[in-house]
């Protein structure tokens, strides 16, 4: 099957967003960049196209782009609002694949391969997209469509703003062809320099040249870089999985040797790493400090705890001892950073001698819930001190908007069967407990397609799907005769359609404060998921199956924190 790659890019996004915050900027030259500070040795984040004949572009020096541009309109960066306007396009972008990978906030690929029969033709695609981000967010939209992610990212830079260019297949090379070395991506101006040596300017010319050359001149990356040139490129489109470590730094305006400014930038940063850690559901076992000293002296410490956890309080402390231990307080710091690494997912084991883990536990929530309607800045722990945002998150690309949950009638009660007693669990000690699960759906490919469509006579699967499920796990001791009613304090269902599969994955994450785990509430969410799916995608196909629904983990009570072995 030929393979259909959408590649979009909103057009100077930060600059874009401002003046549709702002109205009096529209038309005039913004420049996006730093904290606001005067004299900050921060870069430019975007620059707005009016911006731009000035010579302005994103990464400049602040300093170079007022000089440049002196009646220019300089706006710190604001990441709340910019998080904001990209959910509101990837909110879109969900509507048209199933398959997306996030570059930026404001870039992402697009796999539409297989997709034609039921959204039509992907020039015809790429056309709405663009046309329904700008009536719904008021952003411009550039795209560009090709067999690969290599050609259609260089199509979506060719006629921006708003710009959409459709290669064919089979058209790469040629496309490519009159192109000058500067627009393949991978062809740095090193790279460029050395192939200008050897009568190389476009890359067509690259494209002409043997690849025991290239490979003599780059050795394996010039095999690469022929093939790229000749528009092959078989990398996936790849959605994002959990990040694999999260990191704040910050550049001061001016060296610092205050030791307390330094140790409370860092203890804020560090309060901000732990807030996206929570937010991901995952725990940390190793904390990293980062310091640069003058003149670019950049050094990592790093300290690893006996457990993983996303606390703050101890993230902290072992932030606090490296501070004290390898931070040399003679020298100016030029930068800090905080971040911590070797995650992995959220079972947080209490300290024996800690007995008011489960109470600072609640503070850390409170304060991202105060943090998230307020503002990042309304409140911190301690002495951290507030820091502002600069540039973009790797770990913000994981914060994507999830769609409201339909409301539906509640599941048919089930009373429960037979007169066996329940086992006796009033002595057992109240704990808090969760249980994970999953399985699948696995269906036809017409079937799929026909439910990410949103076509289908009963209405939306996915969310229906989710709302069964979760209605499910609160209904399990009526469903399951020997189960314990509990009151849950969270049910989680997510439903991912897999075209490998091809079907749906499902997962369940159940969590309570009880004398008795939630195992039971956690897989009967998938099961009743799974057959919600069923139920209403049978019309299109009738021999979906239902497949390994099976307990992923557990945590709490007395044996512990258990997981399924690999």
């Amino acid at each position: 099957m030929q393979r259909v790659v959408m590649h979009v890019d909103l057009d100077a996004f930060y600059a874009s967003v401002e003046q549709l915050r702002r109205p009096e900027l529209r038309g005039k030259p913004v420049i996006v960049g730093g904290a606001g500070t005067p004299g900050e040795r921060g870069v430019v984040a975007a620059a707005s196209y009016e911006a731009r004949p000035f010579g302005v572009r994103s990464a400049m020096p602040l300093s170079r782009a007022r000089r440049l541009c002196p009646n220019g309109i300089f706006v710190p960066c604001d990441f709340h609002a910019y998080r904001e306007a990209s959910k509101s396009v990837f909110a879109i972008l969900d509507r048209y694949s199933p398959i997306i990978e996030p570059i930026s906030l404001d870039e992402a690929y697009l796999d539409l391969t297989g997709q034609e029969a039921l959204m039509g033709p992907p020039a015809g695609v790429a056309t709405r997209l663009r046309d329904e981000v700008k009536t719904r967010s008021g952003l411009d939209l550039s795209i560009g469509v090709a067999s690969c992610k290599l050609v259609a990212k260089v199509a979506s830079e060719l006629r921006k703003p708003r710009g959409l260019v459709v290669v064919r297949p089979g058209e790469e090379a040629s496309f490519l062809a009159p192109l000058p070395l500067s627009r393949l991506p991978g062809c740095g101006p090193a790279t460029a320099v050395k192939l200008e040596r050897v009568g190389v300017r476009t890359i067509g010319d690259l494209a002409a040249l043997p690849d025991p050359l290239l490979g003599e001149l780059f050795g394996q990356y010039g095999r690469a870089l022929g093939a790229h040139a000749r528009g092959l490129d078989a990398s996936p489109v790849t959605p994002p999985g959990d990040p694999k470590s999260i990191s704040r730094e910050v550049t001061f305006d001016r060296d610092v040797s205050d030791a307390g400014k330094v140790r409370e930038t860092a203890l804020g940063l560090l309060q901000d790493v732990g807030q996206s850690l929570r937010a991901h559901r995952l725990s940390a076992r190793t904390v990293v400090l980062k310091i640069r000293y003058q003149p670019f002296d950049t050094q990592s410490r790093q300290a690893t705890l006996p457990y993983p956890t996303d606390r703050d309080d101890q993230l902290a402390g072992a932030l606090r001892h490296l501070l004290e231990t390898q931070v040399a307080p003679s020298r100016p710091v030029r930068l800090i950073g905080a971040g911590v690494s070797n995650l992995e997912a959220c079972a947080t084991q209490l300290s024996l001698l800690e007995s008011r883990s489960p109470r600072l536990a609640m503070l850390d929530a409170q304060l991202d819930q105060l943090r998230g309607r307020f503002g990042e800045h309304v409140i911190s722990r301690g002495t951290a001190a507030p820091t502002h945002q600069k540039d973009v998150r790797r770990d913000d690309l994981g914060r994507r908007v999830k769609a409201a949950k339909p409301k539906t009638a509640k599941l048919t009660h089930i009373g429960p069967s037979g007169e066996a007693r329940m086992v006796d669990i009033s002595a057992k000690p109240v704990s808090n407990r969760e249980a994970r699960a999953r399985g699948s759906v696995k269906m036809s490919q017409a079937a799929l397609e026909a439910i990410l469509r949103g076509n289908l006579p009963k209405g939306e699967v996915i969310g229906t799907a989710r709302i069964a499920g979760i209605q499910a796990a609160k209904r399990t001791s009526e469903l399951i005769p020997m189960c314990h009613p509990l009151a849950l304090t969270m049910v989680d269902v997510v439903c991912r359609p897999d075209r490998a599969l091809p079907g749906i994955q499902i997962e369940s994450v159940v969590r309570c404060v009880a004398r008795t785990g939630a195992e039971m509430e956690a897989l009967t969410a998938v099961a009743a998921a799974a057959l919600t799916i069923v139920d209403m995608a049978k019309s299109v196909d009738r021999w979906m199956t239902i497949e390994d629904i099976e307990l992923l983990a557990k945590r709490g009570g007395k044996s512990g924190d258990l997981r399924r072995p690999d």
